[in-house]
């Protein structure tokens, strides 16, 4: 796929900006980026508005939206959301004449400057939460000074991990009636605050913010949902990405960038799906196979497939709240999945846990794969003995889960995020777009005219996008006006058509007579005007839904 830019590393803060700026100027009728929020870094959350400005403005278009960087480790998504910038402007899409795109490619750039310039890993941003002050335990930081924190194994005749025979990088649990011979617990290579001199406790993350659990659906407090801040939208990232979705109405479809697990996975994420609108479940599913047909990755709705606890389930989601609350139908999508490079096949709905041995098998695939196809300093470094300020001699040694496990190794990165990006253009494709289908004048009588027109669907979605949109009374209905200096007869400037289905609607099937379309919602509506005016007048149409499009069309009686 052409791209002005290569995507063979992960950006940091100031390439990224730099990179905007570069297509911004170069491509100023397709793009504009402006800034929704500064962080306390003082660094800016950028949004990308991508639509050809000659064929109609952002808004009067059918948008849909993607984000990258919720989770500030999970750098692929920025990546993956950069590089759909830049194939749309680069290629100049036509794709943009008719819909408009909205990016906002880092959410979190304090995070991910973190995450990318140092050994840290933390969920969503650098500031400290739930406490400013760190808490007694370990704390995961570089020990050996390699910069990367990997494992910790430290010698004990209480641990429950001895080294393998087979492969003595491999730790393996130790059997229950096994008295004799070298144990070990292993941890994160890290210092112990408050440290007893006996029992090491694994501390709180000093950054444990998560933005995708601070949205106001489904929210909860960190006693129940860990990460999910103060109250919801405390954090002004999430804030100024709530604002920015309430703001832009024409917004139909979305998709949230993720890492890891290779996986494309759709809300309800609070209730199984057969609580669900089933017409609802149809388009996530329908849209969701392109997905799959593009990137290989399965997909599954969240509550049924996913999630390993629907009880104490994950809460506050971005997803969640985008479809619930604002009618949008929202992918989130897990880029990059190791397991799957390594031959290792997944168990759909998921399992918490699975057998030791299954376990100990996949580890080893996963080592063998690494050994093969990553850089030495990410890849398993052999268990080196150090001395550690509090424990003595311990041992690190390990992968960096970085760029192994969490995102793609750079080699690969520019595969896996042009997969996405074919997934995001044939999403785009399916917004809701009102169309023209006919137009008839007929003139009845001297400076008197009956006008005719016909205002179509031609949009994969209907133009309410989802039932959910109706249950939350978000779903606005078409109207058609006709404008100019004529009076109309009988009947009002603008009419109230309500909605169009999309071609989602149209009931298909195969049966064993033939191929057959069944009823379905009207995708084709007309509105009749009788008009006085001169020969000659010109009168404007115009159509729109905030979803669809507004369209205009002008013509001489």
């Amino acid at each position: 796929m052409l791209t002005t830019f290569k995507y063979d590393h992960y950006y940091l803060y100031d390439e990224l900006k730099d990179c905007l700026k570069i297509l911004q100027d170069k491509y100023p009728h397709l793009m504009s980026v402006e800034s929704i929020c500064e962080t306390d870094e003082q660094k800016q959350v950028f949004a990308v508005t991508l639509t050809n400005q000659n064929t109609g403005a952002p808004h009067t278009k059918p948008a849909f939206y993607m984000d990258g960087n919720h989770h500030a480790g999970e750098v692929t998504g920025s990546m993956a959301a950069m590089h759909t910038i830049d194939y749309l402007v680069t290629n100049e899409s036509p794709l943009l004449n008719d819909y408009t795109v909205y990016v906002i490619p880092r959410m979190s750039p304090d995070g991910a400057e973190a995450y990318l310039t140092s050994a840290e890993k933390l969920r969503s941003v650098n500031r400290n939460y739930p406490y400013e002050e760190k808490e007694a335990g370990l704390h995961p930081s570089d020990l050996d000074g390699d910069g990367v924190i990997r494992l910790m194994r430290v010698k004990s005749p209480y641990g429950a991990w001895k080294i393998s025979s087979d492969d003595s990088r491999i730790m393996i649990k130790r059997q229950p009636d096994e008295v004799n011979g070298d144990f070990y617990n292993v941890y994160p290579e890290g210092e112990i605050v408050g440290f007893d001199g006996i029992n090491i406790k694994l501390a709180k993350n000093k950054w444990g913010l998560d933005f995708n659990r601070n949205y106001p659906f489904g929210w909860f407090p960190d006693a129940r949902q860990p990460g999910s801040g103060k109250y919801p939208l405390s954090n002004p990232e999430n804030k100024a990405v709530a604002d920015f979705i309430i703001n832009h109405s024409n917004i139909s479809l979305a998709s949230t960038l993720h890492t890891s697990g290779g996986m494309i996975i759709y809300p309800r994420g609070i209730h199984p799906e057969k609580k669900a609108h089933p017409f609802d479940m149809k388009l996530y599913k329908t849209i969701g196979k392109i997905g799959t047909d593009e990137t290989t990755y399965p997909c599954y709705n969240i509550f049924d497939a996913f999630l390993t606890d629907t009880v104490n389930y994950s809460s506050g989601a971005f997803d969640d709240w985008c479809y619930f609350t604002q009618g949008i139908l929202t992918y989130t999508v897990e880029l990059w999945d190791m397991k799957k490079h390594a031959g290792i096949s997944h168990t759909w709905p998921r399992i918490a846990h699975q057998e030791v041995e299954k376990e100990l098998e996949d580890y080893k695939k996963q080592l063998a794969w690494i050994d093969t196809n990553v850089s030495k300093e990410a890849g398993f470094k052999e268990w080196t003995k150090i001395n550690h300020p509090q424990l003595g001699e311990v041992e690190i040694g390990g992968c960096d889960f970085k760029y192994t496990m969490q995102n793609c190794p750079p080699h690969l990165l520019q595969t896996e995020i042009e997969n996405n990006t074919k997934f995001m253009l044939r999403q785009i494709a399916t917004l809701p777009k009102l169309v023209f289908a006919s137009v008839e004048v007929i003139q009845v009588a001297p400076n008197l005219y009956q006008m005719e027109v016909v205002v179509s669907n031609q949009g994969y979605l209907p133009t309410y996008v989802c039932e959910q949109a109706k249950t939350v009374k978000v779903d606005q209905p078409v109207t058609v006006s006709c404008v100019g200096e004529v009076k109309l007869i009988n009947s009002e400037e603008t009419q109230t058509i309500g909605h169009l289905e999309g071609f989602s609607g149209i009931k298909t099937e195969y049966s064993y007579d033939g191929i057959q379309t069944e009823n379905h919602a009207p995708i084709l509506k007309k509105v009749t005007w009788l008009i006085q005016a001169k020969t000659g007048t010109t009168v404007t149409l115009i159509a729109t839904q905030p979803k669809a499009g507004r369209i205009e069309k002008s013509m001489s009686l």
